[in-house]
């Protein structure tokens, strides 16, 4: 899976290969490991329109960063449910909608 965020200070796109989440219709979970710090949820702090790339269709979106929820990281596959647990430093979750 591919998101693609607009740079917070170049302004430029920028592209961030992730792990797919769950869907839930029209929208998709994203896992971001280190919360706020990692630079593509600070660029979507900044403006939230994204576009995800997953299965060879883009889709144009809007990003919302969440706290972390257990009961939604439950359904991520085995892969991205050990990110937070292993690496995390303030995991959040963020919902692409489309």
């Amino acid at each position: 899976m591919l998101l693609e965020t607009t740079g917070r200070t170049t302004k430029r796109a920028r592209r961030v290969p992730l792990a797919a989440g769950p869907r839930d219709g029209d929208a998709m979970w994203l896992a971001a490991v280190h919360g706020r710090a990692a630079g593509w949820v600070k660029n979507i702090e900044q403006d939230p329109r994204v576009r995800l790339r997953h299965r060879r269709r883009w889709y144009d979106g809007v990003a919302e960063v969440h706290d972390f929820d257990p009961d939604v990281a439950a359904r991520f596959n085995r892969y991205a449910r050990g990110g937070p647990s292993l690496l995390g430093i303030d995991p959040k979750l963020v919902l692409v909608r489309w």
